[in-house]
This record gives structure tokens, sequence and C-alpha cells, in this order.
């Protein structure tokens, strides 16, 4: 249980106790980092809090939360790209906590373009 939503992609297979797996059919391995990408902003983290009083993430809650378009429309955004690179980063390395902080900022910087484009 948490106050916000944290998210991360798994290609090792590793599970974690108390973790929601989401999976989606048509999805390759860039869409869901996008999607982790997107589900760990601040923007969804703020929307999430704002709409939802409970401190579990509830699957039908988080499945309510809106994206800023189709995952493989985004993956063809330079916004959307960039997100991608930096989950790859931010999962992959040993980086240390100043570099995670910076790459999760532009991670909200760059949600937050994408979700601007959609309400213009």
């Amino acid at each position: 249980m948490g106050r916000t939503l944290v998210a991360t992609f798994d290609n090792q297979g590793a599970l974690v106790k108390d973790a929601m797996l989401l999976f989606r059919k048509d999805d390759g391995v860039a869409e869901l980092q996008l999607l982790a990408g997107l589900l760990s902003s601040s923007h969804l983290g703020e929307l999430y809090a704002r709409q939802f009083i409970t401190i579990d993430v509830l699957k039908n809650a988080l499945l309510s939360l809106p994206l800023p378009g189709p995952l493989d429309d985004l993956r063809q955004t330079a916004e959307g790209q960039e997100i991608i690179e930096l989950v790859e980063r931010l999962i992959g390395g040993s980086a240390g906590d100043a570099v995670r902080k910076a790459r999760q900022t532009r991670i909200d910087y760059l949600a937050a373009e994408l979700y601007a484009r959609v309400f213009e």
C-alpha cells in the first residue's frame, strides 16, 4: 500500500509481493516501458491522489486513469521515445540518487508535455 503510484518494468521475471502486474496483450516492451513511465509520472500520481481517496492502488481506479493517447502513437513522439530511454536507464542503471531523481524529473516533464497536447 502507498500514497503514490510507482511503476516499473520487469523483464527479468522477478515478482514483488503486493505488486499489481499489468500486461496488455498487444503491447511490446517499448509500450510497456512507456506505460511504466507515464504511471510513475507526477502528473498521473497527482491525478490519482485527487480522484481516489484510498491509499490502496486499486485496479479499476488505475484502469480509469487517462492516457494522453494510444501507446503506439505516443511511442512515435520524441517525448515518448525519451521516456522509454529514461525508463530503460532507471531500470538497468546503478546511478546515484541525484541521477535517478533527475531522470524521474525529466519523465515528469515529458509526461506533462504529452498530456498538455491532449488539452490544447
